[in-house]
């Protein structure tokens, strides 16, 4: 297998290991809170404390921003195309999560019609679904992106000056997801600029640690978001520089799981509420508690790798639709390749 090839199977892998920390933090929120315990307190919080929802949806910020800036460096693609193309990724699937919950939900088809949801789809609202909060923020952050990367090609310490001093006006103004994003763009430079001591075992194990010390947080606000992203830079560094690491998560079935952690993102949550919850409801009548909670879970992550690959054919039926040469740049992006379809 080659080089560029092992990469992308590590980089899918790890999506999906984030997909299941955002999978087990929704779960057990919703049916055994309780077990948070273990994140906090005792021996185990040594090991769990960071390993959240919200760390998993740095590491995908991270990786969008990387690879966004990794496609764009050198591309010749108007940014007009390029901003038109993420939106489509982002939006056309929202849509049809957002309808699909809709008109499955009585409650909710009565607070929504048709053009509510449209609305709500276009511009990112996580009205419908929660989860789907993050989805501005990534599309704001690849548009960001696009623009600096379009306006200093061929420069890239001009670039990634750039990439810095938007970093910084996204902390200062409150944009700290966006930020997140941004972070991946200058990794990006950074470790195109083959700064050798970074790859020294030394400095890998200083980053590891002090990755593993960011991740250790308890309160959810601005500055913990923050510190995710700073701990999400300063591993996937490491990984970028181990090609050892990357042979360990390279395992095939993991790989394609992670091809389509951007539709598992977007289905998991309305599958927990629908499927889940009579699941759960069902067996509660017959079977212990600790038996339902373990067969719900897996019961549900197959019936989430379902629903994302259905979802992630019907989005590619969908924008064959598009007309002409931006069909073309569109359908290049192979669908669900990550939360933020962060491959670029």
């Amino acid at each position: 297998m080659s080089v560029a090839r092992r990469r992308i199977a590590w980089i899918e892998s790890l999506r999906f290991i984030g997909f299941l920390l955002v999978f087990t933090g929704h779960f057990i929120e919703s049916y055994r809170p309780a077990l948070f315990g273990y994140w906090y307190q005792g021996w185990t919080s040594w090991i769990l404390m960071g390993l959240t929802a919200k760390f998993a949806v740095a590491v995908f910020g991270v990786l969008l921003g990387y690879f966004a800036t990794a496609k764009l460096s050198d591309a010749q693609a108007a940014f007009g195309r390029y901003v038109v193309q993420r939106y489509l990724q982002f939006v056309v699937p929202m849509f049809i999560v957002n309808l699909l919950v809709v008109l499955g939900n009585a409650r909710q088809a009565g607070l929504y019609g048709f053009r509510q949801v449209l609305v709500d789809s276009f511009f990112f609202s996580d009205r419908i679904v929660p989860t789907f909060w993050c989805m501005g923020p990534f599309f704001i952050a690849s548009a960001l992106i696009g623009l600096i990367a379009g306006l200093t090609r061929g420069n890239r310490g001009a670039r990634l000056g750039w990439y810095v001093a938007s970093l910084i006006v996204c902390l200062l103004a409150g944009k700290t997801w966006v930020g997140v994003c941004v972070m991946g763009a200058v990794l990006h430079e950074v470790l195109q600029a083959e700064v050798r001591w970074m790859r020294s075992a030394p400095a890998l194990l200083a980053m590891a640690v002090c990755a593993f010390v960011l991740a250790r947080v308890r309160a959810e606000n601005e500055l913990m978001y923050l510190r995710y992203g700073a701990a999400c830079f300063l591993l996937l560094a490491v990984f970028f520089s181990a090609p050892r690491l990357q042979r360990l998560l390279d395992v095939g079935i993991l790989g394609w799981l992670g091809s389509i952690s951007f539709h598992l993102y977007l289905v998991h949550v309305p599958v927990q509420y629908t499927f889940t919850n009579l699941l759960v409801v069902f067996l509660a009548k017959t079977v212990p508690t600790g038996a339902t909670l373990a067969i719900a879970a897996v019961a549900t992550l197959l019936a989430d790798i379902a629903a994302a690959y259905l979802l992630g054919k019907t989005v590619e039926q969908v924008l064959k639709v598009v007309p002409g040469e931006q069909a073309a740049v569109i359908r290049g992006k192979r669908p669900g390749a990550g939360p933020g379809t962060g491959n670029g």
